[in-house]
């Protein structure tokens, strides 16, 4: 009887590997096969263990950091980087049309002359000096041909030397030589030439020495040129 229950129980078994071990080899295969398609997919390659199949291996691929951009942009000509060289003419334009400049001298030390003008001129004050810019405007109407009523309400004009603060003509009080008429009133191609006078720190006179010519009245996109005096 005992013969008899073993070899109904070595029956039960082979019926059970027959139905589980198939199951478990399809289930690795399946599984082989997901990870090979994973593989060809992601492009890299892994060798078999004990065969000579090489297989592709998954990997995340980097893409190559671009380089740093060596390209540069070229200072504006005519801008304060870029300025403009005494004699070269430029344009200033405003509502009403626009103003032909050109930066005609530059005199850094101006006290001789300034003196020999009016004998009754103040000495500039301590650690400063006379400088003057001389200039030429031409006007240019616009459409309406509107007369210009004074070349102030269309152009002004500033020194600034190393100290990068702004030096305006109305520190200067002195009567100088040649006075720039700013106030006559001007139809289209009338021109005026003549003096500017500045306040310059004995510091900044030794240079460099920029001169803004600008609109009088402007709050936004106002145009503007830099001259460099020296």
């Amino acid at each position: 009887m005992i013969v008899g229950v073993s070899l109904a129980v070595v029956a039960i078994l082979a019926v059970v590997l027959v139905r589980v071990v198939p199951r478990a080899e399809r289930a690795r295969e399946a599984a082989d096969l997901a990870a090979d398609r994973d593989r060809a997919e992601t492009g890299d390659t892994v060798d078999e263990p004990g065969s000579n199949t090489t297989r592709r291996r998954s990997s995340t691929s980097v893409a190559p950091a671009e380089p740093p951009s060596t390209t540069t942009t070229a200072p504006v000509r005519g801008g304060r980087q870029a300025p403009l060289a005494m004699g070269e003419p430029f344009r200033i334009t405003y509502e009403d049309g626009a103003v032909e400049v050109v930066v005609t001298s530059f005199t850094a030390d101006a006290l001789a002359p300034i003196q020999a003008e009016n004998q009754f001129n103040d000495p500039p004050p301590p650690g400063q000096q006379y400088a003057l810019v001389g200039l030429t405007a031409t006007y240019r109407a616009g459409p309406s041909q509107a007369t210009m009523p004074w070349l102030l309400s269309a152009l002004r004009v500033s020194v600034f030397g190393q100290s990068a603060v702004e030096l305006n003509t109305y520190s200067c009080s002195a009567v100088i030589p040649d006075r720039l008429d700013s106030f006559s009133e001007l139809l289209d191609g009338g021109t005026l030439s003549g003096n500017e006078c500045v306040l310059l720190p004995i510091a900044d006179a030794a240079g460099p020495v920029l001169l803004r010519a600008e609109e009088s009245i402007c709050f936004t996109d106002c145009d503007e040129i830099w001259v460099r005096l020296q």
